[in-house]
């Protein structure tokens, strides 16, 4: 199955994605910090013509930790981002078979539906057409997440590895993409609500609030310095522009047509978007739930319980999906936060990765209620879903191909998307420009220079106090930067035109100024919280 889905990745080239420039930036500035011994990486230095960005702070970045260490091995930028991809697809189709074998109690079972998903048109999409590496990535782990959910609701008194894989799929989704981490919470606070009284026995409310504590401790040493850095910087993703995304939304010819393909990103209309299909082996997989659910004498028992409720949500998030779900009305009426939050979604078609995993599920508790019907029937339905399964790669053909064997700053704005993760008022376009500026005719640069993530500035002062502006991302100025001379003498820093760095040179100064980026102290404390909660996870799990 992994192979079959790796396919496109045993080639000198890469499929070009909408997102791969970005991706790539990511690998490469990692790779560099990692290189001058930042660990964890907060900040990259190298981004933006030396600028640096913040992207690490907001976007956690640990599990490209893989292809980064890869890349400081020399080998190409290419191969790194290839093993990347192999390593997540092997990963989502074995928790999909270890999830869905465990829901449905059966390993043929749990084999159809790692297939089916892993090999899904959507996830397809994510990781060829759109390159979109924190969101394939995230989706490895929403089969852990049903799984978890199902060991909670199953057991009257879940033990810890009932509720263990809840933890860890949580956990690994905030360290992956946090947006998919919040469409899941979402889905996941409904279902608790409409389970109300089963969710507030005492015994699986302890489950739940075990499982969400572990989240967390695992997740210490990202989450805390994110919220109290983007609650402390003025970031671009933080301000008051709000998207409108309802346009943006699926009609019923894209969902289920499973035969075209495209490239573009979705827009108004449909036509040249690129395949955001159910696909062929679930649109096949639909007909049998459906088939299912209206057999009255079938819809009885867990099995059926669990279909139902899973083809109730898939429902509920393709509507969400559709062009026709209000999401206008929500962004202009409910409230600016309401609609501020919407906004963040970005794209209506987001909720085809929830949607996507559900449905497998629904297929394959479909197959097992068939099967306990009619076995040669179940048999028949389950190899027929495997063939369509099996050719869904075919919707990459023409597209795009490109060869990255090391990453290049010509273009220094085209690899930080829409810059997110600037300062509010920041522009990516003036950090071509990156010569320190002198306030003053009586301020001389004697060096500049930037070496392993440090700025050394060489300055000469023959007059007064003066004011010395150079291209550092003035995000530093919130994040605890060390600016010192040789002597150790601190200097006071400001922020000039664009955000840059200005440094106050004493009357009569003449020394070199070192600046660079070091996280605040106390921020290994959370990074021990979650060190121990994953050795305590590992020791109870073995012993």
């Amino acid at each position: 199955i992994t192979l079959l889905a790796c396919l496109p990745l045993f080639s000198n080239y890469l499929y070009f994605g909408h997102d791969l420039e970005f991706h790539m930036q990511r690998i490469a500035a990692m790779a560099a910090e990692l290189s001058y011994g930042q660990f964890p990486v907060r900040l990259t230095t190298t981004t933006l013509n030396g600028y640096g960005y913040a992207s690490p702070l907001c976007y956690c970045e640990l599990f490209l930790l893989l292809p980064a260490l890869l890349y400081n091995l020399w080998l190409p930028l290419r191969t790194c981002y290839q093993v990347y991809l192999f390593a997540v697809t092997l990963a989502t189709c074995l928790i999909a078979y270890f999830s869905f074998a465990k829901i449905t109690a059966s390993r043929r079972l749990g084999l159809l539906g790692a297939l089916l998903y892993t090999l899904s048109c959507y996830r397809l999409v994510c990781v060829y057409t759109r390159a979109a590496a924190g969101e394939f990535t995230a989706m490895a782990f929403f089969p852990l997440v049903l799984a978890g959910l199902y060991g909670i609701y199953t057991r009257d008194k879940p033990r810890f590895a009932d509720w263990l894989p809840m933890s860890l799929g949580m956990a690994a989704m905030v360290q992956s993409h946090l947006l998919s981490c919040e469409l899941t919470a979402l889905l996941l606070i409904l279902f608790c609500l409409l389970r109300l009284r089963e969710t507030l026995r005492p015994a699986r409310l302890l489950a739940w609030v075990k499982a969400a504590l572990l989240a967390v401790g695992l997740s210490a040493w990202y989450l805390v310095p994110f919220f109290l850095s983007t609650s402390s910087i003025p970031f671009m993703v933080n301000g008051p522009l709000i998207g409108k995304i309802q346009f943006q939304g699926l009609y019923l010819i894209q969902l289920f047509n499973p035969f075209y393909n495209g490239f573009a990103g979705a827009d108004a209309g449909t036509n040249p978007d690129m395949m955001l299909s159910l696909g062929l082996p679930l649109i096949l997989g639909l007909g049998l739930v459906v088939s299912c659910l209206l057999r009255r004498r079938d819809a009885q028992g867990q099995a059926a319980s669990i279909l139902t409720t899973a083809a109730g949500f898939f429902a509920l998030t393709v509507f969400l999906a559709l062009h026709i779900f209000p999401w206008d009305y929500v962004q202009t009426t409910l409230g600016r936060t309401a609609g501020k939050l919407a906004g963040l979604f970005q794209y209506p078609w987001r909720f085809l990765s929830l949607a996507t995993v559900l449905l497998c599920l629904a297929v394959v508790m479909s197959v097992k209620l068939l099967t306990a019907r009619d076995r040669r029937l179940g048999l028949t339905a389950t190899v027929v879903l495997a063939a369509a399964g099996a050719m869904q790669g075919q919707m990459l053909n023409g597209q795009r191909e490109v060869s990255y064997n090391v990453f290049s700053y010509e273009n220094p704005t085209s690899c930080i998307g829409v810059g997110e993760y600037l300062i509010d008022g920041t522009s990516s376009y003036e950090t071509i420009w990156a010569q320190p500026k002198p306030g003053s005719d009586d301020l001389h640069l004697v060096s500049y220079e930037k070496k392993q993530g440090v700025a050394y500035v060489s300055v000469q002062n023959d007059g007064g106090e003066g004011l010395w502006e150079f291209a550092e991302d003035g995000t530093e100025l919130y994040i605890f930067p060390d600016v010192l001379d040789e002597n150790g003498q601190p200097f006071t820093i400001t922020s000039g035109e664009n955000e840059r760095i200005v440094l106050t040179i004493p009357a009569n100064y003449t020394g070199t100024v070192r600046v660079w980026y070091q996280a605040p102290g106390f921020w290994r404390v959370f990074e021990v919280i979650s060190a121990l909660s994953l050795l305590g996870t590992v020791g109870y799990s073995v012993f």
